[in-house]
């Protein structure tokens, strides 16, 4: 696997160990107070932000400089990617932002913003996949 692909890996593995169990947790536990709200959601983005870093640096060290530098068909691939990834962030935004402040507010729209943000992320993790595999 290139270093782009395995970057990509990476990426879709910290958002499945770290904002799914969170979702899972609030919608199964429904935890009632905002301490308990704000703190499983800092541990979930803190614990993404943790993860991804140290993985990142455990590959960079890793893998030879000559095949982390970036070619022509690398550029198209991030290209397509961010693109994907930006329409899924603008849908999830047009919904957090548009429709849903309708009849919700607070917790009830943080979630469904941070689950578009993790959404778009994955997208962008999986065009890159698909493109390494498959694509370009």
């Amino acid at each position: 696997m290139s270093y782009r692909e395995n970057q990509a890996w990476l990426a879709i593995a910290a958002i499945a160990l770290t904002l799914v169990p969170y979702f899972v947790w609030v919608s199964l536990a429904q935890p009632e107070t905002e301490g308990a709200r704000l703190l499983a959601l800092g541990m979930a983005l803190g614990g993404e932000a943790l993860l991804l870093g140290a993985t990142r640096l455990w590959l960079r060290a890793r893998t030879p400089s000559q095949d982390r530098v970036r070619d022509e068909r690398d550029r198209e691939i991030e290209r397509r990617a961010v693109g994907a990834a930006y329409g899924t962030l603008m849908a999830g935004t047009i919904v957090v932002g548009v429709v849903l402040p309708f009849d919700r507010s607070g917790w009830d729209l943080i979630n469904p913003a941070v689950a578009a943000i993790g959404l778009a992320q994955g997208v962008q993790g999986a065009v890159v996949i698909w493109n390494y595999r498959y694509g370009s």
